[in-house]
């Protein structure tokens, strides 16, 4: 258990708040990630790992399962960032700045290449989730007179549902293979999704008032958006984790809640693997709200520094080969 210490100013003497600070939580995250990398950049290419019997292959599914911690606690983190932070542009540019530094290192850990373009580091995706976090909150700022009212309820009609369209029909077409014809599939998914949405927004309208619909209206546009940049950027876990976070920020003042419906939205739409998340709810109800002492740098500098370590160790065992996804 970790404790941050403060001063009591009825007293003029330090107290000590009990409980886990955003220090503790970006640890746990740190490690289980290192875990998972270890697993996916090392472990997976020893010649056993092939063999689902083996302990080898054991071992690799375990590490990988340790590993589904680090990504819910990382975006809940982004959350405490984006809602204590003093300017969310510096902010969003160290992200992108890490982005940038931490691919090299990450198309090298995993595939094997000096670049690697079908497969973008975990930094881009907190980037685009940043800038979506930042969207949501200048909407919610802005002024009644200022929310175009036409243009959101008809942009909501045509952007979300565009946007699922596409999804779906990239789901059935690519990854599960299906052959059906995309001139059928995206007018289909399409007008299903348009009708969702529009039933959606028109309770919403009659159950609160005209200002939080247009706000709802606002903010699934804006997430459709993010969401189509880290699926054609291929981000580490793509819309999935986009969505998640934005479900994360909605539950954004229960810690246990965050956790769950973010975990949630991954199991759903990244992998049942994912599911293993869930335990992160231990250590967040537990989140004291404080930063906590610490290096502000510590996941930034961490993560380009152990994907780098990761390669030159395959490298010197001799498992130098790409890992297939």
């Amino acid at each position: 258990m970790c404790y941050t210490i403060r001063m009591d100013p009825a007293e003029n003497k330090t107290t000590k708040t009990p409980g886990i600070t955003g220090q503790c939580l970006k640890v746990i995250a740190v490690v289980s990630m290192i875990i998972d990398h270890i697993g996916y950049a090392i472990v997976i290419r020893l010649p056993a790992a092939a063999d689902t019997g083996s302990l080898t292959s054991v071992v690799y599914t375990t590490l990988r399962m340790i590993g589904r911690f680090a990504f819910p606690i990382y975006c809940f983190l982004l959350i405490e960032g984006i809602c204590h932070t003093r300017n969310t542009g510096r902010y969003a540019f160290r992200l992108f700045i890490f982005a940038l530094a931490s691919e090299i290192p990450f198309d090298l850990a995993f595939y094997g290449q000096v670049f690697y373009f079908d497969h973008q580091n975990v930094f881009f995706t907190l980037c685009i989730a940043l800038l979506m976090l930042w969207a949501f909150k200048l909407i919610d700022d802005t002024e009644d007179g200022r929310l175009p009212r036409i243009l959101l309820r008809v942009s909501v009609m045509v952007i979300p549902p565009a946007y699922v369209a596409w999804r779906i029909g990239y789901l059935l077409l690519e990854r599960i293979k299906l052959s059906l014809n995309p001139v059928i599939v995206y007018p289909v998914c399409a007008i299903a999704a348009m009708i969702v949405i529009t039933v959606f927004v028109t309770r919403t309208a009659g159950k609160y008032n005209e200002r939080t619909a247009l706000i709802l209206c606002a903010d699934l546009i804006v997430l459709s958006f993010a969401a189509f940049a880290a699926d054609i950027l291929m981000t580490d876990y793509k819309a999935a984790g986009i969505i998640a976070i934005a479900l994360m920020y909605l539950y954004k003042n229960d810690n246990v809640s965050r956790i769950i419906y973010g975990t949630v939205a991954l199991t759903v739409l990244s992998s049942p693997t994912e599911a293993f998340a869930f335990l992160d709810a231990i250590p967040a109800s537990f989140y004291n709200g404080r930063r906590g002492k610490g290096t502000k740098y510590l996941f930034y500098v961490v993560y380009p520094l152990h994907l780098l370590i990761l390669y030159l160790i395959a490298r010197y065992l001799g498992l130098w080969k790409p890992t297939v996804l």
